[in-house]
């Protein structure tokens, strides 16, 4: 036999003199059924019908109690009038039996559990299970009425009816136990006509005193039913309010340890940090979950310290963001202040398409005269008159800077260029640009060609500074300016590295088709020659000088000097292959800062030149520069075919 399990006992005993104190010892409540009848009586009035089923339930001795009649009645009879609006105690049942059908969820004939369908009209509870074998039908077939070979019961006309019935689907089904009874009844009845309508009678009377009882007893049932439920439902919601109760204390502590946090800091000068620190989700949900701050407790002294310690890194570096972002706001709007500046400086009314050859304002930001204009505090007021005295100078010094870069380049690629001679007035000064494709690029248009910027560092500046007009340069680059058009406007200072790679053959190869010398042969000289692409026959395309760069190509490489007849000839039909062009390129007014992008280019500025000018569009305003190419768009005189009508056929080599 196995050893007796020892009760659990408190903590370890201090020592073995000392008597062990016994947790949770059970029987506490053993010593109830020896006090006097009178007090325990008393106590039991208190308990409602369902509390003293299920007192019958605990032990034998409160089963035998309180199910004798002698001792309980009274009890019960006292516990059923406490109940609220139960009708009167309903015949052939027991105080008892009838909280054992109404409180009890167990089966009546196999004793299992969560029975919950209670048939008033049988006054029992049967599982599914056992409901199939506790009734009959004797209303299916004749060979199944125990009574219908009875001649006493067919002169009564007797109705099954009078046995206790439980409608279903079906027909009428009735108790087993019932029928049983009924039947022993009337055979036990003396074998005469009177003795057996008594019993029918004796029968039908309590048919119809348990049936009128069964309706009354379901209607309460139901309403118990939905009483119970309704206080179940409340005692969930009492038990869950006591449950998140303190829960919901919990967290308005920490709110409120959240909000003095935010206000300490706030009153040490934290404030601008703070909220850019709560108005970011992901910032926000970090600082919320620090340890320090996530705590139910009162702020203290101490307290703040601790927390201090933890986000002080987290301010600090906000403090250092957002005094980036202010000076690199600064810089912007002063910068947008340069860019208005250079461009009141350089361009004057009529304009030309070398007054749009501006310069960028990044250009100038580490120029000794713009750099401490640029980071000027907040305190020193700048504004675009404020770099109006120093531009001259800057400019002239920024222009003569970038020349020098582009004939030093020039020089290293050809040959022969004397002293005396100017780099960039020579015919092959025509740079390649590798990126776009474009050969005819030169100066001063180069200054405005979208390849000659790129977002370059500057080593030479100070490290802050530096990275500012980075972060301020890549703003510029995808944003529009105040300019006449986004492509108008460098966003980044001018390289000419990117121009180093060109070697300047295309000019070279044209250069010796004529026999002039690429060292001293100038732009001028040549822009009244005309040359004819061989590549191109049984076509006789005549194209200019800038024409033939952008059309010589490794397929297009046979090339002829013009005759004289051919030179006049197209001199003659290049003006209205100019202004039948106008629809690729892209043409500004010089009266005005107007700019046209459109596909029909000519009506645009046929409509413009009239509403805002009172000027009639022709290629008059071609030539005298009322209307221009804008520097960007690399428009060049097409060639023209002299075998074919101008109108008919004129090849498009503007652009690239």
């Amino acid at each position: 036999m196995p050893p007796r399990k020892k009760l659990k006992a408190s903590k370890a005993a201090v020592n073995d003199n000392k008597t062990t104190v016994v947790r949770r010892r059970r029987g506490s409540l053993k010593e109830l059924l020896n006090m006097p009848l009178e007090i325990l009586s008393e106590i039991l009035s208190y308990l409602l019908p369902r509390d003293l089923c299920n007192m019958v339930r605990t032990s034998k001795v409160f089963r035998d109690f309180l199910l004798s009649k002698k001792q309980s009645r009274t009890i019960w009879r006292d516990a059923w009038q406490a109940v609220t609006d139960f009708p009167t105690l309903p015949p052939l049942l027991s105080e008892p039996a009838l909280a054992h059908l109404l409180y009890s969820p167990f089966c009546h004939a196999c004793g299992k559990g969560q029975t919950r369908k209670i048939i008033f009209e049988w006054q029992k509870r049967y599982c599914k299970d056992c409901l199939d074998s506790k009734y009959k039908d004797w209303l299916q077939r004749d060979s199944q009425r125990p009574l219908s070979g009875d001649k006493l019961w067919s002169k009564l006309n007797g109705s099954y009816d009078v046995i206790f019935n439980f409608p279903s689907e079906g027909g009428r089904w009735f108790q087993v136990q019932q029928c049983e009874q009924f039947l022993e009844k009337w055979h036990a009845a003396e074998p005469t006509l009177e003795a057996k309508q008594q019993v029918y009678k004796e029968q039908t009377a309590k048919k119809r005193e348990i049936m009128a009882y069964a309706g009354t007893l379901s209607s309460w049932a139901d309403r118990e039913k939905r009483a119970r439920s309704a206080e179940i439902q409340a005692m969930k919601k009492q038990r869950l309010r006591e449950s998140v109760a303190p829960f919901l204390c919990y967290l308005g502590s920490i709110l409120m340890h959240h909000y003095s946090v935010c206000d300490r800091l706030s009153c040490e000068g934290w404030g601008a940090e703070l909220d850019h620190i709560l108005s970011q989700s992901h910032s926000r949900q970090q600082f919320k979950s620090t340890p320090s701050i996530r705590q139910a407790a009162r702020l203290t002294d101490k307290a703040f310290q601790k927390v201090f310690s933890d986000v002080e890194r987290t301010l600090r570096e906000t403090r250092e963001h957002l005094l980036a972002v202010q000076r690199q706001d600064r810089l912007e709007a002063r910068l947008e202040d340069l860019e208005k500046a250079i461009e009141n400086h350089c361009v004057r009314f009529p304009r030309t398409a070398q007054m749009l050859c501006l310069p960028s304002a990044f250009d100038f930001v580490i120029e000794p005269e713009i750099e401490p204009l640029l980071r000027a505090p907040d305190s020193r007021s700048i504004s675009p008159e404020s770099f109006v005295e120093v531009l001259p100078l800057v400019i002239g010094r920024w222009e003569a800077r970038v020349k020098d870069q582009l004939r030093r380049i020039i020089r290293a690629k050809v040959e022969s260029i004397p002293d005396d001679v100017d780099p960039l007035e020579l015919a092959v000064a025509s740079f390649h640009c590798l990126f776009c494709s474009v050969k005819t690029v030169r100066y001063p248009s180069i200054l405005v060609h979208p390849c000659s910027y790129s977002c370059v560092s500057w080593p030479d500046a100070p490290r802050q500074y530096a990275c500012d007009l980075q972060e301020v340069q890549f703003k510029f680059r995808y944003r529009p300016s105040h300019r006449t058009g986004p492509s108008s406007v460098p966003k980044s200072p001018f390289s000419s590295q990117d121009w180093e790679r060109d070697d300047f053959s295309a000019p070279k190869g044209l250069l010796a088709v004529l026999d002039l010398p690429p060292g001293t042969t100038t732009l001028a000289e040549v822009q009244d020659i005309r040359l004819v692409c061989l590549s191109c026959s049984p076509r006789k395309d005549v194209y200019t000088w800038e024409a033939a760069l952008s059309h010589i190509s490794p397929v297009h490489k046979e090339w002829r000097a013009a005759t004289e007849d051919e030179r006049s000839t197209a001199m003659q039909l290049e003006t209205d292959a100019h202004v039948l062009a106008l629809k690729t390129s892209e043409w500004c007014c010089a009266l005005c800062t107007t700019r046209i992008t459109r596909y029909d280019t000519e009506k645009v500025l046929a409509r413009h030149l009239h509403a805002k000018h009172g000027i009639e569009f022709s290629a008059d305003c071609i030539r005298d520069g009322t209307v221009f190419p804008h520097p960007s768009a690399w428009y060049i005189k097409p060639a023209v075919n002299i075998l074919q009508e101008p109108d008919n056929d004129i090849t498009d080599t503007a652009g690239g």
